[in-house]
């Protein structure tokens, strides 16, 4: 049973390509463009990724403060209502 056999450098070779293309940009996009437009990229998924956190914040803070006002609400109508109420002032049928 052969098997084939590539050395380190047969291998290195065949992946590096010409030498003489380094410099050569067939699309005009230099390593320093690429870098910037990586970055900008970087800088917008940010942005974004803030953004998102920021609604999700406010999001629950709005829910939450929806939620204690209601809670209030709820406190004011027990405080309006008188503290005793004695069996006699009720009128009708009463289960003892």
């Amino acid at each position: 049973m052969n098997t084939a056999r590539i050395t380190k450098r047969a291998a290195q070779a065949a992946t590096a390509g010409p030498a003489d293309l380094d410099g050569c940009y067939p699309d005009g996009l230099t390593e320093a463009a690429i870098d910037a437009l990586i970055e900008e990229v970087d800088r917008e998924l940010a942005n974004e990724q803030q953004t998102v956190t920021v609604r999700i914040e406010h999001s629950f803070t709005d829910a939450r403060r929806a939620r204690r006002a209601e809670r209030r609400a709820g406190r004011e109508a027990l405080r309006s209502l008188p503290a005793r109420i004695e069996p006699a002032d009720v009128a009708g049928e009463v289960a003892v």
